[in-house]
């Protein structure tokens, strides 16, 4: 649920006061809160949303505290809300739950759907859930963020999941305030848009290795959408529930990013025709694990760490222990000679990480302000509209091949 609608016609709030009203009368002690109103409009217009595009979807959303932070709508109006409507039969609920054996593995979060009941009361009030829009409103997120750039510092070892530490900013620099106002003006364009299945996006852009010698707001740069429920935060099964102006949504990716830059930067160009994973005795996903820490890293690792190696475990059910790590690495450097000098390259993981953000964010702008197209960043891929995927991926190859010098190969998820 993203708790982003409030009621804006008379019958949408005749229907809430209708719901408030047995709410409010079940409990003696339940004194008239503006709140608790306003969590029922919003829990609504999601539902009916979310039933609109399937009668059997679930709304999630996490229910601890932090996760209402700086939102609309609070803690304990939305649980009071939630507890009363499922109560009278109008919501169908599945509590969360978090794995007792592996706290480690992804938690499952609450489940919300709208029930027969809920749906009979809206048609009474002249709501279904195919006209429910033009009786509720969007209630857009503050456009500004509070820190649109963080710059953290560099990290002591390179098998450490922790950030660096933030790093004080001097706010009038030129170099920040260009990288401000592109901000900003992403997040102005997309508070305007309608975006369900998550948590409306804000972004800030952190920037990497502040600390070290010749930083200009250069290394890393990557968009973080904030909130713990956000798109790029939620399991990618559950993207398939999100909704851009009432549209589904696709993955745009960009094949093997990284290792595109590197070569387009050493003046040598990356085989499309094929898979750069691909090598003949040795599974894609541990070439692909071998390739990403080493980019990460400033020279080659002697041994696989215990983490990588529990990842591929859950994940794939592959075992490392088949596969040294010499014998990956021998492989990979036969299939791409490039990587032989990447122990001594001027190039590191922060001045790749930062072209890719710079062409990932260059084309969010643009598709907002000369498409007004929403294009939420993922890293090296961008989610957009199923039906933009034409102009989405003209404008990423026009800005992937401006800071990095060849065309990318894209893939549409």
């Amino acid at each position: 649920m993203a708790l982003g609608q409030e009621s804006a016609s008379s019958q949408a709030k005749a229907l809430v006061d209708n719901l408030y009203g047995l709410v409010h009368r079940s409990s003696a002690r339940q004194r008239h809160s503006d709140a608790l109103w306003d969590a029922i409009a919003a829990i609504i217009a999601d539902l009916l949303a979310g039933y609109a595009a399937d009668p059997e979807q679930w709304a999630f959303r996490p229910m601890g505290k932090p996760s209402f932070d700086g939102q609309r709508i609070g803690y304990r109006p939305c649980i009071s809300a939630l507890t009363a409507l499922v109560a009278f039969g109008f919501l169908e609920h599945q509590a969360g739950f978090k794995c007792s054996r592996n706290r480690d593995l992804p938690g499952q979060s609450s489940r919300y759907r709208a029930t027969a009941g809920l749906i009979e009361i809206a048609l009474r009030h002249g709501i279904t859930p195919t006209n429910w829009a033009s009786y509720f409103k969007m209630v857009p997120p503050p456009a500004r963020v509070a820190h649109p750039i963080i710059v953290r510092g560099e990290r002591k070892h390179w098998h450490d999941d922790r950030r660096g530490g933030k790093l004080m900013i001097d706010r009038k620099e030129p170099a920040y305030v260009r990288a401000a106002k592109q901000v900003e003006q992403i997040n102005t364009f997309i508070a305007d848009q309608h975006i369900t299945g998550c948590s409306h996006p804000r972004f800030t852009r952190i920037f990497n290795n502040g600390n070290t010698a010749g930083f200009a707001y250069n290394q890393g740069g990557r968009l973080y959408a904030l909130g713990k429920d956000s798109y790029q935060t939620i399991e990618r099964e559950k993207r398939g529930y999100i909704r851009v102006n009432g549209e589904t949504v696709v993955e745009l990716d960009i094949r093997t990013s990284h290792l595109s830059i590197l070569y387009a930067k050493k003046g040598l160009t990356l085989d499309s025709d094929r898979d750069p994973y691909e090598l003949d005795d040795l599974p894609r996903p541990v070439v692909k694990a071998w390739l990403t820490m080493t980019l990460g890293y400033d020279r080659f690792q002697r041994r696989w760490p215990a983490h990588v190696g529990a990842k591929l475990m859950e994940k794939e059910g592959i075992d490392l222990a088949g596969y040294p790590i010499h014998y990956v690495r021998d492989a990979m450097l036969d299939r791409h000679p490039v990587l032989k000098e990447w122990a001594s390259s001027k190039l590191r993981w922060g001045d790749l990480q930062y072209i890719e953000s710079c062409a990932i964010i260059d084309a969010v702008e643009e598709l907002a302000q000369s498409h007004w197209v929403v294009g939420l960043p993922l890293h090296d891929a961008l989610l957009i509209p199923e039906s933009k995927i034409a102009v989405a991926t003209d404008v990423l190859t026009g800005t992937f091949e401006h800071h990095v010098g060849i065309k990318p190969v894209l893939k549409v998820k």
